[in-house]
């Protein structure tokens, strides 16, 4: 099997994509038989994939966009890092593997593949945070599938824990998320969490700034401020994710209220024709005005209690005196 038989066609269907993993699959065990020693050098490991990339192409396997890249990682560099591209029609399919040293030799600890036929994954991002006090490292990936149709598709993030002393990555983090993937997200990774800013699509379609920021403790995540950048962008991530979701970012005290509303709003599905921001009176408090229809209007009351924290407070059909026109 050769990657030009994969490409034989114009469009990477399922059968074309198994094609890819078995392809991929083989050629794993050829490159981990060639991977450098675990005492070379990062430069070493660099001219190392290219050479790998250069004699797979000389056989014919290798054409187009298909590539090794190995590294030894700036924030993690005892392990190696290798990146499997293989071109498809419209972009590459990628996988990430991680590698640490045992007794003198390249033992891999993370593998990070394509595991639907639905469409490829165009691999994003490899992210590896700095050392926790505990010597492990986080390690991210995102992707977006690899089509030649539109902008809105979204992405998949994974997160994982990693280091010397654990002898298989530890799962923390796995999710998706519906956004514009022409526009090229960022990631930011700090000891104890990650950071992922986009271009999220809102209920009536348009752009605007996502993000999503988690805090790890141990092997769990936890989403945490900010989950959007604008009052009127809070709004329609509140309206967007499920209750379940956005409880820990509405007030207690009106908890009741607050879901009922939710529901409502959430079933109705009705993207908005209309929206007026306020800041009201009181301290650190605004006013979203959305007109959903004609003779639907809701006014979100919300707290910033410090930039970007926002706090989901009361839902009303009538405007809050305080923050009126």
């Amino acid at each position: 099997m050769t990657a030009v038989a994969v490409k034989a066609s114009t469009v990477a269907d399922e059968k074309e994509l198994a094609l890819v993993s078995s392809l991929r699959g083989g050629l794993l065990g050829w490159i981990e038989t060639h991977l450098p020693s675990p005492s070379a050098t990062s430069a070493d490991c660099v001219r190392a994939g290219a050479d790998l990339t250069a004699r797979l192409r000389k056989a014919g396997v290798f054409q187009g966009d298909d590539a090794v890249l190995l590294s030894r990682p700036a924030e993690y560099p005892d392990a190696l890092l290798l990146e499997l591209h293989l071109a498809i029609p419209y972009g590459t399919d990628g996988a990430a593997y991680l590698y640490q040293p045992r007794r003198a030799r390249w033992s891999r600890v993370l593998t990070s593949e394509r595991q639907h036929g639905g469409t490829g994954d165009t691999l994003n991002a490899v992210a590896i945070s700095p050392a926790a006090t505990d010597g492990t490292h986080l390690f991210l990936t995102v992707v977006t599938p690899t089509v030649n149709v539109g902008c809105v598709h979204g992405f998949h993030y994974a997160a994982f824990r990693v280091g010397p002393a654990l002898q298989a990555a530890v799962p923390i983090a796995d999710g998706q998320q519906t956004s514009d993937t022409c526009v090229p997200s960022h990631v930011s990774m700090r000891a104890d969490g990650f950071r992922i800013d986009f271009a999220a699509i809102t209920r009536d379609g348009h752009r605007r700034e996502g993000v999503l920021q988690f805090e790890v403790h141990g092997n769990s995540a936890r989403r945490v401020d900010p989950v959007a950048l604008r009052p009127e962008d809070f709004v329609d991530e509140w309206l967007a994710r499920p209750w379940s979701e956005m409880e820990s970012w509405s007030a207690p005290a009106n908890g009741a209220t607050l879901r009922a509303a939710h529901q409502e709003l959430q079933e109705t599905k009705v993207p908005p024709i209309g929206t007026a921001i306020y800041h009201c009176r009181e301290a650190d408090t605004w006013q979203v005005e959305i007109d959903f229809t004609a003779d639907t209007t809701r006014y979100f009351i919300m707290l910033e209690p410090t930039e970007h924290a926002y706090r989901m407070i009361d839902v009303r059909t009538t405007p809050q005196p305080s923050c009126a026109r």
